[in-house]
C-alpha cells in the first residue's frame, strides 16, 4: 500500500512526520487532524496546508506556528485571520492530486521551525 509522506504541525508547535494511505487519503487527512470538514490552503512550491475547515467554529485552539508558516510560504490571510487546530502539510502534484512532500519541501517547512 502506497503512503503519502506528510508533516503535521500541532497547535503546540510540535512537528511530526506522518504517513497517509494514498488509497484513502481523504479519510486519512480527516483522521490526522481529527475533524469532519477539511480545507486546502495552497502555498508556494506546490505545498498545501490541510486544515480543519470548521476549526474556529468548533473551538479549536489557534495554531500560531502553522499560521506563521503559511504566511512564510506565501499564503495571504484576511486581516486578523488564523488557522485553528492541527495542520497537515502535503504536496500538490500540479493536477489537483495530493502527493507526499519532497525532501526539499520538507526542509522548507521544518527549516522555518529552527531558531
Amino acid at each position: 500500500m502506497a503512503q503519502i509522506e506528510a508533516l503535521k504541525v500541532t497547535t503546540s508547535g510540535d512537528i511530526e512526520s506522518i504517513q497517509i494511505d494514498s488509497e484513502d487519503s481523504l479519510q486519512g487527512l480527516y483522521t490526522a487532524i481529527d475533524c469532519t470538514n477539511i480545507e486546502y490552503l495552497s502555498a508556494k512550491d506546490n505545498i498545501d496546508l490541510v486544515i480543519d475547515g470548521e476549526g474556529k467554529l468548533t473551538g479549536q485552539e489557534r495554531n500560531t506556528p502553522a499560521t506563521m508558516l503559511a504566511v512564510l510560504l506565501g499564503f495571504v490571510f484576511l486581516p486578523g485571520d488564523y488557522i485553528a487546530g492541527d495542520v497537515v502539510f502535503v504536496a500538490d502534484d500540479g493536477e489537483g492530486g495530493t502527493v507526499g512532500l519532497s525532501e526539499e519541501q520538507r526542509k522548507l517547512i521544518t527549516g522555518a521551525f529552527v531558531v
